[in-house]
């Protein structure tokens, strides 16, 4: 038996490798190698890097109130909701 796929309105879930076309924009490990350049810990944050991977990768904002996104501030486009 497959898992079901979560839609939400009638939209695809979003990918954040596999199927997203070639991109300048980091990846989730491209993120995690910056966070940890920038001297926070990446293990923490390993949720939250793949959910701003995946909005990054596609050109969308991250909507967050969460401040360990901010040392992301220049690589991904961060929103307050």
């Amino acid at each position: 038996m497959t898992s079901p796929v979560w839609r939400v309105s009638g939209r695809s879930p979003l990918s954040s490798d596999g199927d997203v076309p070639s991109s300048r924009r980091p990846r989730v490990g491209g993120l995690a190698a910056l966070v940890r350049e920038r001297g926070a810990s990446p293990r923490r944050r390993a949720m939250g890097l793949a959910i701003a991977a995946t909005a990054n990768v596609h050109g969308l904002a991250l909507m967050t109130l969460d401040e360990d996104f901010a040392v992301l501030a220049d690589v991904v486009d961060l929103q307050a909701p």
